[in-house]
């Protein structure tokens, strides 16, 4: 509205008043004094001027001046009014351990965010100014500045692991986080390893959370940060998971062999297992193409693991004379089949072994030689991969000047697979003698080389 000063000795009668007598806006007005017919000045001047002021209002500072309990790193203040048609505006700014944080910023409403800013500063005591903004400054002048009343704390969240179990960590997508004392709600993220389960998340070597399944790898902190550190360090952990190690050992011992193991174990490799009469031919199971005699498990592996022992039955040759047979009597055995072929002499009570045989239908051909007399015999025994272990006993005995020879096969010695007789003859030796031993010879030369042209492989004694 328009104002006007006042005049003090102004007399209407005596002086016209002229000039700018009233105004608006604030500023400087000269209004002017005349005298009127029958006055003058005492300098004899015709007219005086009076130079006269409107000073500017000053806007209210803002009251109520803090930083929100609820909307964290939120400044606020209370509203001022606007003049006439002057309208009110706001210039806040945020400082951090009493220096000024970028450039004030000019908002119409009476609050404005900060937590990006603030998270972008970091770690630090903040506080802020606001003061009211004219729209005309020329009538209305801007309002004085308002500090708040309280301050605010960023403190900085970093999570790391311990151990080898735990990968990537996070706290909304980032290891480190600036909070403002107040925040709630931060999420928190562990990647597991393979191999690993969850164990706890610890914050600044106090425990806040704990549990045993693998799924919690992510948490909420419940509680809102406080002002009592401005560092704060979640550790993830993990305890690697224990997995079994089982087997089948079919009749068979093994020593020391684990049960369980972790990642982490160091590598091992399995004891073989041992069965009598039976040699060992590998493990089958877990990652086994086929059965191997040589297992090892890297450290780094992981998973429940289950081995079978593999065996092949071996065989026996074995000598057993009557008390009256001559000591000096000898067998003289071929045994083979299309790959393998086994030669060897056993004495009385000698037994010699074939280990692992392969697979097939076996010929037993021997010769008897005792007091330069010779005999020979035949037979046929069966290995395949679910053979028990065989016995092949070469049994002479001895009635009157005759002897008689069994093969028999079974470990009670029952089976009877080849039985003949023959006549004492001593020390003597006539042609058909000679040409008994000849053929003999000839025939087992014979099947020698047949057995080289065809075998895979040979076994000796």
């Amino acid at each position: 509205s328009a104002q006007s000063p006042s005049w003090n000795n102004y007399d209407s009668e005596k002086l016209t008043l002229g000039g700018t007598i009233t105004g608006t806006n604030a500023g400087t007005y000269t209004a002017t004094f005349t005298p009127t017919e029958n006055y003058k000045w005492s300098d004899g001047s015709t007219s005086k001027s009076v130079n006269w002021v409107i000073n500017p209002t000053t806007l209210t500072a803002p009251a109520t001046v803090a930083w929100s309990t609820t909307n964290i790193g939120t400044a606020t203040w209370s509203s001022v009014a606007n003049v006439g048609s002057i309208t009110v505006s706001y210039l806040v700014q945020l400082y951090k351990g009493g220096t000024a944080q970028g450039e004030a910023v000019s908002v119409s409403t009476t609050s404005y965010n900060f937590a990006d800013a603030i998270k972008t500063a970091g770690v630090g005591t903040y506080t802020f100014t606001v003061k009211a903004i004219s729209s005309n400054t020329d009538n209305v002048a801007n309002s004085a500045e308002s500090a708040a009343s309280n301050n605010l704390q960023a403190v900085r969240i970093t999570v790391t692991s311990t151990g080898n179990g735990i990968g990537v960590t996070a706290i909304k997508g980032a290891t480190s986080y600036v909070a403002i004392n107040g925040e709630s709600g931060i999420s928190i993220t562990a990647t597991l390893k393979e191999g690993y389960n969850f164990k706890t998340w610890s914050a600044n070597n106090n425990i806040i959370y704990a549990s045993a399944s693998s799924n919690a790898t992510s948490i909420t902190l419940s509680s809102s940060v406080s002002t009592s550190t401005t560092e704060i360090t979640i550790t993830a952990s993990a305890t690697a998971i224990e997995y079994t190690i089982s087997y089948t050992l079919n009749g068979g011992t093994a020593s020391s062999n684990p049960t369980t193991y972790t990642i982490e174990t160091p590598t091992f490799t399995l004891n073989n297992p041992t069965r009598t009469d039976y040699t060992f031919v590998g493990w089958t199971g877990t990652g086994l193409t086929q059965a191997t005699k040589i297992v090892t498990i890297e450290q780094g592996s992981t998973g429940n693991r289950s081995y079978t022992a593999n065996y092949k039955a071996s065989v026996k040759l074995t000598a057993l004379f009557d008390s009256g047979v001559d000591a000096n009597a000898k067998i003289n055995v071929v045994v083979y089949t299309n790959g393998a072929t086994y030669v060897t002499t056993l004495t009385n009570g000698e037994t010699k072994t074939i280990a692992a045989p392969i697979n097939g239908t076996y010929t037993v051909k021997y010769s008897v030689n005792f007091n330069h007399s010779v005999t020979t015999a035949s037979a046929t025994f069966e290995v395949t991969d679910n053979s028990v272990s065989q016995t092949i006993t070469f049994n002479l005995t001895k009635t009157g000047d005759k002897y008689f020879y069994k093969i028999l096969n079974a470990e009670n010695n029952q089976t009877v697979i080849s039985n003949g007789s023959m006549n004492v003859m001593l020390k003597e030796i006539n042609k058909a003698n000679i040409a008994e031993i000849i053929s003999i010879i000839l025939s087992v030369i014979l099947l020698g080389y047949v057995f080289t042209k065809t075998r895979k492989r040979n076994i000796y004694a």
